[in-house]
């Protein structure tokens, strides 16, 4: 005997995978952290990630189960913390993060330090 879901239910599957996959790797990846290269890898992984299960979901509300990754792992992408100003007012209306969130985010970069992420005014 084969089962297979119907269309709404696999929808439903998709987005409870989607929801516990990305709260769960957020508290994952803040105990991390990251250098240059690595905020770049994990920027490519989550875009990755997100464009899997939207493929397979076929709904924007799977975008929004990510974009708490991938804000941060836009913002764990910048060069500077004065780039990091610049995209966190760009994207601060749309971003489910707070500031002292941002400033833990850009504080797991091994590059920047601690007191300098501490100063930012978000």
């Amino acid at each position: 005997m084969q089962y297979s879901l119907t269309r709404p239910l696999w929808y439903i599957f998709v987005a409870k995978v989607a929801a516990y996959l990305s709260k769960n790797l957020e508290v994952r990846l803040r105990r991390k952290r990251y250098s240059v290269l690595g905020a770049l890898q994990l920027d490519s992984d989550v875009r990755a990630l997100c464009h899997f299960f939207v493929d397979r979901g076929g709904s924007r509300v799977l975008r929004e189960r990510f974009s708490r990754l991938l804000h941060m792992a836009q913002l764990l992408n910048v060069t500077s913390l004065e780039d990091a100003v610049d995209l966190w007012g760009s994207i601060a209306p749309s971003s489910q993060l707070t500031a002292d969130e941002v400033r833990a985010t850009l504080a797991l970069r091994t590059d920047f330090k601690s007191q300098d992420v501490a100063k930012l005014k978000l």
